[in-house]
């Protein structure tokens, strides 16, 4: 089946639906179940946990960090400069030219991770400095958004959230003895997970 009948079956919104739905359930899920075992860890002095909310530690704590990591190494990377002309060319002997500022690093890290999430479209491709002269040229640039939109507050939510737990994990695991396997083996995962997506976040394995 090509890609055209699949997005036939299943629309673009059904699917961004679909996918926010599941991550924002696992990052509560991660949050209720791990951060419950790490409270009680710290609180009791040989808390006993049922087998199910093991299992559920378990593959929550991969499956959020690799949300992260996968948000992170999706964002857009701009390759080029944007510019932009004030005026047509043959309209005046001189034409000014500006530079269009690309978003800062967190900002599209952010964006990167909100479109796994499901709350954005994934990013269009940036056209050429040929294609813009093909349209009508405005009289002010096109100006960036000062402000974060609301999708990106999401992502860092959900991103705090993987954070907070996680590390409160990790810290338990390594000040207290001793921990429940699954609390220690959470917080393991999300040092590898946390490393993975600051590789990501700042950019360490792209090509340019």
């Amino acid at each position: 089946m090509t890609d055209s009948a699949q997005d036939a079956l299943i629309p673009e919104s059904a699917r961004r639906i679909l996918s926010l739905s599941l991550t924002v359930i696992a990052a509560l899920l991660y949050a209720v179940v791990l951060g419950t075992a790490v409270i009680r860890t710290v609180l009791e002095e040989n808390p006993v946990f049922p087998q199910n909310m093991v299992r559920a530690a378990g593959l929550l704590s991969g499956l959020v960090g690799s949300v992260v990591t996968a948000g992170f190494a999706t964002s857009p990377r701009p390759g080029t400069v944007q510019l932009v002309a004030e005026h047509p060319l043959g309209g005046r002997a001189r034409t000014g030219w500006m530079s269009l500022t690309s978003p800062s690093l967190i900002r599209r890290n952010l964006l990167g991770l909100a479109s796994v999430l499901g709350l954005i479209s994934p990013p269009e491709p940036t056209r050429s400095v040929s294609d813009e002269l093909e349209l009508p040229v405005e009289t002010e640039p096109p100006a960036m958004e000062s402000k974060m939109p609301t999708a990106a507050w999401v992502a860092l939510l959900y991103f705090a959230v993987y954070f907070f737990v996680g590390v409160c994990a990790f810290l338990v695991a390594v000040w207290k003895d001793p921990v429940p396997e699954f609390v220690a083996s959470s917080g393991w995962v999300w040092l590898g997970t946390a490393i993975s997506a600051a590789y990501a976040f700042l950019g360490l394995n792209a090509r340019d």
